[in-house]
């Protein structure tokens, strides 16, 4: 007899992790990160048997139409124990680090001072009973934010895919920092789906190529190497994907399965450094991301401009400007909410999960111009 909960839980392993840099040693013992012009394949044994040391192209296949589910994209901000903070531009999840014990940062911060004043203000200002340890959401504050002009944080994107040549099935993991690739990767998936109506099983291209960018804050140009995904192929065979099955989203690794590889040569900043500057009362260590549970469902608020259903696999998709706002819609309602949503009209979605997938459970329309609600 099945067990609720486990016993229909499915999900791939990840069995290799493609990084974009590599750590060095300087002339005082101490590491560094530093990028490559090509894949490093050192955590990936088998793609460095099948395509060499200097790859610069990989062939894969994105398993899922769950962007949030390959393609995880937030402000992150670790300690050598895990995740300490993490947003998306609007809400950001964090720690209550407590005060300064006046220990290890006696004078960088006082003693009986806080270690994150951001923090601590928000908490005093709303009233909030959290404790040192526990974890609370509060605006992010994004470049403004004391971690990110620290370098403390950064936003990262974490892409996932399989590699169909490999002789192994399974999750291979490449994470950036570089604005530029994930504007790149996202830019992609949307040009792909507006063709095939998918992104799923689709043989695509992965490659590292040279990008000449300003320096900011200076006259200087320097070359960087971002990631760029693309279908070798005509608009009309790429159309011919459009029935092709994707691999359900509980299949691929949770988010606290990613977690536990803290990609610290990407965020050099971060850990030990981190740690130093928030060591303080009881030295607290961190939750992991393992313990923040996903809702199963809620309501979002958006205001349409321009187009805003999709087909999708046969389906119909609802899109709200924000990645996550991307919702499943029964036909019948995405017909009569095409021909009564207009530009500037709010879209009320109340949504819950369903096989990993957000399915619209009501949809309200509040005229642009008027206080007058309708439901569909």
């Amino acid at each position: 007899m099945p067990i609720k909960g486990i016993s229909e839980v499915r999900r791939m392993r990840r069995i290799g992790k493609v990084r974009l840099g590599e750590k060095k040693t300087n002339a005082a013992g101490k590491e560094y990160p530093t990028a490559l012009d090509h894949f490093n394949f050192v955590d990936a044994p088998e793609l460095l048997a099948m395509y060499g040391k200097d790859c610069k192209e990989i062939d894969i296949i994105i398993p899922n139409e769950n962007v949030d589910a390959f393609f995880p994209q937030e402000r992150k901000c670790y300690r050598t124990s895990g995740l300490f903070c993490r947003g998306d531009g609007e809400t950001a999840t964090r720690v209550n680090v407590g005060l300064s014990d006046g220990d290890k940062n006696a004078k960088a911060v006082p003693k009986g001072q806080p270690l994150d004043p951001e923090g601590m203000e928000f908490i005093k200002a709303q009233g909030l009973n959290i404790v040192a340890g526990d974890m609370f959401d509060m605006p992010c504050l994004g470049e403004k934010c004391h971690f990110t002009e620290r370098k403390f944080c950064k936003p990262i994107g974490r892409f996932l895919f399989m590699v169909p040549k490999t002789p192994r099935i399974g999750i291979y993991e490449i994470s950036t920092t570089s604005y530029n690739s994930i504007v790149e990767l996202n830019s992609a998936i949307d040009t792909i789906r507006a063709i095939a109506g998918r992104i799923s099983m689709i043989p695509l291209k992965l490659r590292l190529v040279p990008k000449e960018t300003k320096v900011p804050k200076t006259a200087m140009k320097k070359t960087i190497f971002h990631l760029v995904m693309e279908y070798h192929g005509s608009i009309e065979s790429l159309s011919k994907f459009r029935d092709a099955k994707q691999i359900p989203m509980e299949q691929l690794p949770a988010r606290h399965e990613l977690e536990q590889h803290i990609p610290n040569d990407l965020m050099p900043m971060g850990g030990e450094k981190l740690d130093d500057h928030l060591a303080g009362k009881d030295n607290i260590a961190d939750p992991t991301e393992a313990e923040i549970v996903p809702p199963t469902a809620g309501n979002d608020t958006f205001t349409i401009s321009g187009s805003f259903l999709f087909g999708t696999g046969g389906k119909v998709e609802m899109r709200g400007p924000k990645p996550d706002q991307k919702y499943r819609i029964d036909p019948a309602t995405a017909k009569t909410a095409k021909a009564n949503f207009k530009d500037g009209d709010t879209a009320e979605v109340a949504w819950e999960i369903k096989d990993g997938v957000k399915w619209v459970t009501d949809l309200d329309r509040k005229a642009a111009d008027s206080d007058a609600s309708k439901t569909f």
